[in-house]
């Protein structure tokens, strides 16, 4: 779990999330940790499926968390609340 999310369930507040399925990374149901095991294996089996991996979630977090990027979102958002 993202510490940012543990930081907001403390806090009390409700939490939303999403998760990305596809290419950047393996989903497993929570508390199967057979399936957890599985997914820890098949990575550390398998050199290639591990680089495939880390490469797609490197493409995403530098197109959706980059500090520009989130920025000029951020930038984008105020402008628009602004002009309301």
């Amino acid at each position: 779990m993202p510490s940012k999310l543990t930081g907001i369930m403390a806090a009390g507040k409700p939490v939303v999330a999403t998760v990305r399925a596809g290419p950047a990374g393996i989903i497993t149901p929570p508390g199967d940790c057979q399936a957890f095991a599985q997914a820890i294996t098949s990575l550390a089996d398998r050199p290639q499926l591990r680089e495939t991996i880390g490469r797609a979630a490197r493409r995403i977090a530098e197109r959706e968390f980059d500090k520009e990027v989130i920025l000029q979102r951020i930038n984008q958002e105020m402008i628009r609340l602004v002009g309301s």
